[in-house]
């Protein structure tokens, strides 16, 4: 119980960070697989953390439970709708925006990548293992990349911006 509680109370101190911005980014966020682009679903853990850390998940559907697919056509026009664009990808560097885009120059071209892009590598951190145990760090993480200006302090260990 004190070990949640511990980390309880570090989660809420970095939400407070986020507590007053007027601009919420819309963030798309998912993954990649055979060429379709799979959105978090509503109810999941990281379209929650993508609220607490002060963006507007994409995923309005909070009841949903399945990660719906998003075909290219569909990707590309949303990608360009977005503020920033988001996906766990397995690479063994860090990506810029077209290897984020699993090579798609169009897409690496679009607003939401090319402006706001960002990743969690699995092949460089434990994003499903350890960070699960950290989630004030991965609240943290989020808020440099949507509210760069209230976690300056802070240095991102599983969620990383695209190179620009």
């Amino acid at each position: 119980d004190s070990l949640f509680a511990a980390i309880e109370a570090r989660y809420d101190e970095a939400a407070q960070r986020v507590d007053t911005v007027t601009t919420r980014p819309v963030v798309f966020f998912g993954s990649t697989w055979q060429g379709r682009f799979h959105a978090a679903a509503g109810n999941s853990y990281m379209v929650r953390t993508l609220r607490d850390a002060g963006g507007t998940p994409w995923a309005k559907d909070t009841m949903l439970r399945e990660n719906p697919p998003v075909d290219i056509e569909g990707m590309m026009a949303l990608a360009d709708e977005v503020d920033h664009v988001g996906l766990v990808v397995a690479l063994r560097s860090p990506p810029d925006a077209r290897a984020l885009m699993g090579g798609d120059e169009r897409l690496a071209h679009a607003r939401g990548v090319e402006q706001g892009g960002f990743y969690a590598n699995s092949e460089a951190t434990d994003v499903f293992g350890q960070a699960l145990l950290e989630p004030e760090v991965v609240l943290l993480d989020l808020i440099k990349v949507l509210h760069p200006e209230r976690a300056q302090d802070h240095t991102p260990r599983y969620f990383h911006r695209i190179v620009q």
